[in-house]
């Protein structure tokens, strides 16, 4: 659910860290755009932890519809891609 930020907001993710995760399309520093569409999550260091998102995924009769027998078969392959890029002076002005 709203991979990328596409929602233009962090909704169906749980925000962790200390720092908040903001959505981004480039506007807030250039040179920190999304990969593709017209928005990205953005995220720091704060006093602890840094930032993080995390989104749980149902894979029983979710999306996918995969099946008790498919997860219980010890043969299904789950692939997670994502893509990163860093800014380090993002939120250091």
């Amino acid at each position: 659910m709203n991979p990328g930020a596409e929602a233009g907001t962090t909704a169906g993710w749980t925000q962790g860290g200390s720092s908040n995760v903001i959505v981004d399309s480039g506007q807030l520093n250039a040179g920190y755009n999304p990969r593709t569409g017209r928005f990205c999550f953005a995220g720091g260091h704060g006093p602890g932890s840094p930032s993080r998102l995390v989104q749980t995924i149902q894979l029983l009769r979710g999306i996918q519809n995969f099946t008790t027998q498919q997860l219980d078969g010890g043969r299904l392959t789950v692939r997670v891609i994502f893509y990163y890029q860093t800014y380090d002076t993002f939120f250091m002005r």
